[in-house]
């Protein structure tokens, strides 16, 4: 495995990167990082190049900018580092939740690099006026009392009931990640996703193919709001993970490795 860092407009940006072949780019769910994809990592490693990105803030990234992130300009800022990095054109790239909104700004920006989405429990929606003023009102609690009000927020979002009664060493480490990002990159984070862009009329302008997968007990994105994302899609698919929350790559990392190399093609 190897660590590869860049800067990009202020922003030191990291990932990790194993295998050979086809590139495949991971993007993290909010408020993680690149760890989340340590079972696909391995699983992927003997047929693909994975990519696995920390965005700034997170991991081991760096925000260099005092200006609030948008998911706009991580996308933009990925695609720099990407070709910084000489990873080759097309690549699949995959997003979970947060990372799913950088996904399909990356496709907007630069559909031709693109050869496959793979959306996992994530939306094309914009928030609405509530849920940006509840983010808001959630970063405004992280900074003042710091992150680990995020992990009372976010654990029993992230985690299906499965998880939460059966994983209590996952229930731990996750709570000693989501407590060790600083306050402001869970602050600005939640600011970008407050303002990102509303791609629900775009999903019928997606030529490559795009495979949602969503955990069945996720009450974020549940299933029925993703199958409905991926028939908006021309060439879209959707498959459901049993026992699974938000987080399927580490509640079930076999079944969904299973169906990532089956959309993969592998």
């Amino acid at each position: 495995m190897r660590e590869l860092q860049c800067e990009v407009g202020g922003d030191l940006w990291t990932a990790t990167d194993i295998g050979i072949g086809p590139p495949v780019v991971l993007i993290h769910a909010f408020p993680l990082d690149s760890r989340m994809w340590r079972f696909v990592q391995v699983d992927l490693e003997p047929s693909r190049r994975v990519i696995s990105v920390d965005l700034p803030g997170f991991g081991k990234s760096r925000s260099g900018s005092d200006a609030s992130p948008t998911i706009e300009h991580w996308a933009g800022s990925l695609l720099q580092a990407l070709e910084h990095w000489q990873v080759p054109a097309p690549f699949t790239v995959c997003g979970l939740s947060m990372g799913g909104y950088v996904a399909l700004e990356c496709w907007r920006q630069a559909p031709q690099k693109i050869d496959k989405l793979i959306l996992c429990d994530t939306r094309a929606e914009a928030d609405t006026d509530a849920q940006r003023e509840a983010r808001a009102k959630f970063a405004q609690e992280v900074l003042r009392e710091g992150s680990k009000v995020a992990v009372t927020n976010m654990l029993p979002k992230l985690l299906g009931a499965t998880s939460m009664a059966d994983e209590p060493e996952l229930i731990e480490e996750l709570q000693a990640w989501i407590e060790r990002v600083e306050p402001k990159s869970i602050a600005g984070a939640l600011q970008a996703m407050a303002r990102r862009r509303d791609f629900k009329d775009q999903l019928t302008k997606i030529e490559c193919p795009v495979a949602c997968i969503v955990g069945a007990e996720d009450q974020v994105t549940p299933p029925v709001q993703m199958q409905a994302l991926a028939a908006a899609i021309p060439n879209g698919s959707c498959r459901v993970i049993a026992e699974a929350g938000h987080l399927p790559p580490l509640e079930q990392p076999t079944a969904f490795c299973g169906m990532l190399r089956r959309a993969l093609q592998i």
